[in-house]
C-alpha cells in the first residue's frame, strides 16, 4: 500500500458549501456591499503594530496545527504500511507486530480526539477573544472595519474544518486494523481533504486581512 500523501489538492466542488456560508454571512453583515471597495483602507498607525502582532500569532498557530496534522497522519500512514506488509507474512512475530500497530493506532485515535476537543475549547476561544478587541476606530475609514469582519470568516472556517479533520483522522485511526485497512485509508483521505479545504480558506482570509495593514 502506498503512503498517503500529506497534501492533496481539494476539488472545488467540495468547497461550495463553505463558499455559500461565506456569501450568506457577507450579506448578513452588509458592511461591504453598501459602498464601493476602496483601495486605501488600512489600519491606523496607532493600532498597526497590535494588528500585525495579532496576524503573526494566528499565522504561528496555523503553522503549528499544520505540522501536527502532518506528523500524526504520517504516523498513521507508517503504521498502515507496516501492517500491509506484515499481513500474511510467515515471518515469526508478524502477528504480534500487527497487534502492536493496531494498539498504537487506537491510542493515537484517543489523542487526536482530545486534541480536537481542546482546540475547540481553547484555540477558538483565544482567536475569538482577540478578534473582539479589534474596533471600528482601528481603521481608516472606520466603515472599512466591515472588511475585517468579512475577511475573518474564512479564517474561522479554517479552524472549524481543522478540528473536524482531526476528528475524522481519529476515526481513521480507530478503524485501522489488519482486517480493514481500506476503511482507514478512505477516512484518512477524507480528513486530509477537509484539512486542505480549510487551509485554502485560511490563506485567503489571512492574505486579505494582511492587505488592510
Amino acid at each position: 500500500m502506498n503512503r498517503m500523501p500529506l497534501r492533496k489538492a481539494t476539488p472545488l466542488g467540495r468547497m461550495h458549501s463553505h463558499f455559500a456560508i461565506v456569501v450568506m454571512l457577507v450579506f448578513t453583515v452588509g458592511l461591504l456591499l453598501a459602498v464601493p471597495a476602496t483601495a486605501d483602507a488600512h489600519v491606523v498607525k496607532a493600532h498597526r503594530a497590535q494588528y500585525a502582532k495579532m496576524l503573526k500569532t494566528w499565522d504561528f498557530t496555523h503553522t503549528g496545527l499544520e505540522q501536527y496534522f502532518d506528523a500524526e497522519s504520517g504516523s498513521l500512514s507508517i503504521l498502515s504500511n507496516e501492517m500491509s506488509q506484515l499481513i500474511g507474512s510467515p515471518e515469526p512475530g508478524a502477528q504480534a507486530r500487527i497487534q502492536v500497530d493496531e494498539m498504537a493506532a487506537k491510542a493515537l485515535a484517543g489523542v487526536l480526539t482530545k486534541a480536537a476537543a481542546n482546540g475547540r475549547d481553547r484555540v477558538d476561544k483565544k482567536i475569538e477573544s482577540t478578534r473582539k478587541k479589534v474596533r471600528r476606530s482601528w481603521f481608516k475609514p472606520p466603515k472599512d472595519y466591515g472588511k475585517f469582519v468579512v475577511n475573518m470568516l474564512p479564517v474561522m472556517i479554517y479552524f472549524t474544518d481543522y478540528w473536524n479533520a482531526l476528528d475524522k483522522l481519529a476515526a481513521a485511526a480507530q478503524a485501522l486494523s489488519s482486517g480493514d485497512i481500506a476503511t482507514y485509508a478512505q477516512r484518512a483521505l477524507d480528513a486530509l481533504n477537509l484539512e486542505n479545504e480549510g487551509n485554502v480558506f485560511f490563506e485567503s482570509g489571512m492574505t486579505s486581512l494582511g492587505a488592510l495593514l
